[in-house]
């Protein structure tokens, strides 16, 4: 028999469970891959600091989950003005200024092959497969 106590313990438990499950965002993922020279630093990707319908316009910087194992990866934080969007969420934001965090990598001197490098902006996880050529 179920006491008055432990309904309410489980009502308890079960509430915040669901916040908590809140607090838990489902992330997406995108995977792109690039093509570099072994003998210089490369953009390989550009994060964008716009919101949807450009309400506010945010600095978001980038977390790096894995570094590259042949190269550096760094970010560098500019404020850029938006191109014509013509549809879609960024819609009405064109010529408004925004931050861009360029993403760059450097592979090691001498090396050529494939690396990889994976960062995090918001819920949005991006793995970048790299191919280093001469």
């Amino acid at each position: 028999m179920m006491t008055y106590r432990t309904a309410v313990h489980i009502g308890l438990v079960s509430g915040l469970v669901l916040v908590l499950s809140g607090c838990v965002g489902v992330a997406t993922h995108e995977t792109q891959s690039k093509v570099v020279r072994s003998d210089r630093r490369t953009a390989i990707g550009v994060v964008q600091g716009v919101t949807p319908g450009c309400r506010d316009i945010i600095s978001t910087y980038p977390d790096t989950l894995d570094y590259p194992g042949h190269g550096q990866v760094s970010f560098e934080w500019k404020e850029a003005r938006v191109k014509m969007v013509k549809e879609g969420p960024l819609q009405g934001c064109a010529g408004k200024v925004a931050g861009v965090a360029f993403v760059y990598y450097r592979p090691d001197p001498g090396f050529v092959g494939e690396d990889l490098v994976t960062f995090r902006t918001g819920s949005t996880i991006t793995r970048v497969d790299i191919k280093v050529v001469k």
